[in-house]
């Protein structure tokens, strides 16, 4: 089995875990899982929820320890997760490739910002590769592996419907900046995803999103929901409940 994946609604790291469960991988494994590598960076505790329109949604509060976290740290700590919780091979290399998408992106958006602070300010560069707004990859990979690997899903996706990214402005470490965020503009830039903006004033997809979205869609093929045996399907909310669509997830 691969996936389908209608990103009208967004798409986040927390969502597309959410989007498994729904679609019958088991809470209880995924949310251990998740807890165990959570504790490695910080305090973690998450809840189920079923929302009105009877999507799932994952409430994550995360108190990581560091608000900067080491890309060689994650690196590390992710692989031992992988080698506690038993996962499967090419689950662990499709997290291996997630994480190295974000850490190129959000080192290609930083020396960006870094230039645009020098231009301005004469300040100074910070070398080294640190995830700032994005402690909790970690968290997402393992459930986004779990819940491929409990389905038996290949970590391989289509992309039936544009990603929506949302836009406006949203509050980072490095001031306000324009939505998508700069690390997820290019991930979907380089990675030739299909995105649009909108359509509401809000984050829709994170940088971790995109990461999950480069690692698995199949660039070959993206036929319409119409040619797709359907085996099976989930949808999910992220922390907001906004007034669009769900992401819509399809077991093919």
């Amino acid at each position: 089995m691969k996936l389908a994946l209608d990103g009208s609604g967004g798409f986040a790291g927390d969502m597309f875990t959410a989007a498994l469960i729904d679609a019958g991988a088991d809470y209880n494994t995924i949310s251990s899982g998740m807890v165990k590598a959570g504790e490695k960076i910080g305090n973690i505790k998450i809840d189920l929820n079923k929302t009105e329109d009877g999507s799932t949604q994952l409430i994550i509060s995360l108190e990581a320890e560091k608000n900067h976290v080491d890309a060689e740290e994650i690196k590390e700590l992710l692989n031992e997760s992988f080698e506690e919780l038993n996962i499967g091979n090419i689950y662990r290399e499709f997290g291996r490739r997630v994480l190295d998408i974000l850490i190129d992106a959000e080192n290609e958006a930083h020396t960006m910002q870094v230039f645009e602070k020098l231009m301005h300010h004469h300040g100074h560069t910070h070398n080294g590769a640190v995830l700032h707004e994005a402690q909790d990859i970690m968290i997402d990979i393992i459930g986004a592996v779990s819940g491929m690997e409990l389905l038996g899903i290949s970590p391989s996706a289509s992309l039936i419907e544009p990603v929506r990214t949302g836009q406006g402005e949203i509050e980072f470490s490095h001031g306000i900046l324009d939505v998508p965020a700069p690390a997820t503009r290019i991930i979907l830039d380089k990675f030739k995803i299909n995105w649009e903006k909108g359509p509401i004033d809000t984050e829709l997809c994170t940088p971790t999103g995109a990461s999950l979205l480069a690692a698995l869609i199949d660039k070959k093929s993206s036929p319409g929901i119409e040619k797709l045996k359907i085996l099976g399907k989930g949808s999910s909310r992220g922390t907001k409940i906004l007034p669009i669509p769900p992401l819509k997830i399809y077991l093919v």
